[in-house]
């Protein structure tokens, strides 16, 4: 199928929204997705990645995106569940929670808000650590995809910084060695953690 086809998008948002239907029902209802699970992680990781591709599509399209749609609270819910669910989480799966996230808090302080309330700091914190270790690199690495979601989150939001400051942002980021392209990201978006008094 052609990556930019009008069919194209008509099956990733079909597939987008079937996904975010179970796990929907499955939340609303009590009914957890198996922990640890490799189908668990395959369902969560196609969820993250269409939504993903559903949110740039549209905004590359001009249209408002996931800033209009009445799904994103509980797909910030869903995404950040499927980052804290698993003991040994796929790197992919991170990614793609990342990416998809970052398309739906970015310019939206009440899904940032959301996400932190809901322990996403500690979420994001614990993909960059294991992506470290992991020895996930470069920059398609879970850590750039990490970083540039904290600075979506902390971007213009003091509350955010303190929150990420409070939690060791800033020794993790050094811990892990970042350089390289993930700097560009520190740059971006630690600047108002530095300087938070």
């Amino acid at each position: 199928m052609p990556r930019d086809s009008a069919g194209t998008m008509a099956v990733q948002q079909a597939t987008a929204w079937a996904t975010f239907e179970v796990a929907k029902t499955q939340l609303n209802q009590g009914k957890a997705m198996p922990r640890d699970s490799a189908g668990t992680m395959a369902v969560q990781q196609a969820t993250a990645w269409a939504t993903f591709e559903v949110a740039k599509t549209q905004l590359n399209q001009g249209k408002a995106g996931p800033a209009e749609w009445p799904q994103s609270d509980t797909l910030v819910l869903l995404l950040v569940h499927a980052m804290q669910m698993h003991s040994s989480p796929g790197l992919e799966l991170l990614r793609g929670c990342c990416f998809a996230l970052k398309k739906l808090i970015k310019d939206q302080p009440l899904k940032g808000s959301l996400f932190l309330r809901n322990r996403g700091g500690e979420a994001l914190l614990a993909a960059i650590r294991l992506g470290q270790r992991q020895g996930s690199a470069g920059p398609h690495s879970v850590q750039v995809a990490a970083m540039w979601l904290m600075a979506a989150l902390v971007t213009g939001n003091a509350r955010a910084a303190l929150e990420f400051r409070s939690l060791g942002a800033l020794d993790c980021v050094v811990e892990c060695g970042l350089l390289g392209a993930e700097l560009w990201a520190l740059v971006w978006g630690f600047g108002a953690l530095a300087s938070g008094d």
